[in-house]
């Protein structure tokens, strides 16, 4: 719809709060993927410093690991044993491999990561000793209790906080959007869109048909007032009746905007409101 500021429109034909998440082939159909090395070394870079801190988050596995090696005769014993395997171990380390040229976050990783840590662990070969039993059962323990705390302190601070009464965001930006007419069915558009879930529309029962991406907002609120006008008369042909957005506008175009509640959310209407109409309860 529009280059500068980017608007992609996207009412027809994918139904959805959010159309671009459902049936990717339609989306994407027609793209012409291609090498770009600087693009790859990024990603590449932002996957191992994601993987670094998946590592960090099990450290003490991974100590567990080191000192039972060095028992076991050292660095070089114990990678020759690993060696022996590697048709069992590989695969799951090849998941890793395969992510980081994509896209890395921890949900993916469960199985290969239990796999791995279990083939670390299944190489060791400690000496036939009377203390060899005790020193496992020593370092499982330690093991064990380090991530006992780890996993204790992170529940202890979700308890916490599903305890402690808070505004719920979502849900004000779509009982607020209510009070300003809009209605389940209705068509929104978004200005300044990312990959943050818009559960407002969800829980309000409309669908998003435009938006402008997170990259674009500097170049919206710097455009002319003749742009603006352009980009509202284009939102409003696809059916949108407010643009929606969680970026606070600048001090010019505030009188123009909707404050939502307390929720650091704002709505330009691009239509006229409807009329509220009277609910009324039946009594049992």
């Amino acid at each position: 719809m529009n280059d500068v500021p980017p608007v992609d429109e996207f009412a027809t034909p994918v139904m959805g709060t959010y159309p671009p998440w459902y049936d990717p082939s339609y989306w994407l159909e027609g793209l012409r993927p291609h090498f770009e090395l600087r693009g790859q070394l990024r990603e590449i870079a932002v996957s191992g410093a994601e993987y670094f801190r998946l590592l960090s988050a099990e450290k003490s596995i991974a100590a567990g690991v080191f000192v039972l090696a060095l028992l076991a005769g050292g660095a070089s014993r114990y990678f020759r044993e690993l060696y022996l395997v590697w048709t069992l171990w590989l695969p799951a380390l090849s998941t890793y491999g395969l992510y980081a040229l994509v896209h890395v976050e921890p949900r993916f990783f469960g199985a290969p990561m239990v796999i791995f840590w279990c083939f670390l662990f299944a190489v060791v070969r400690l000496p036939r000793a009377e203390h060899s039993a005790r020193v496992w059962n020593c370092v499982a323990l330690a093991v064990a209790l380090t991530m006992g705390v780890t996993i204790a302190r992170q529940a202890a601070g979700d308890a916490l906080a599903a305890l402690k009464v808070s505004e719920n965001t979502e849900w004000g930006v779509s009982a607020d959007l209510m009070q300003i007419g809009l209605r389940p069915g209705d068509a929104v558009a978004v200005l300044g869109h990312s990959t943050l879930g818009d559960y407002w529309a969800h829980l309000a029962q409309v669908r998003i048909v435009a938006d402008v991406p997170a990259e674009g907002i500097r170049a919206y609120w710097e455009s002319s007032q003749e742009a603006k006008s352009r980009i509202s008369n284009a939102l409003r042909s696809t059916g949108a009746r407010f643009l929606v957005t969680r970026f606070e506008p600048p001090a010019s175009e505030s009188q123009n905007w909707e404050r939502l509640g307390v929720t650091g959310y704002y709505a330009l209407p691009l239509a006229a409101k409807v009329p509220q109409k009277k609910v009324f309860a039946l009594k049992r």
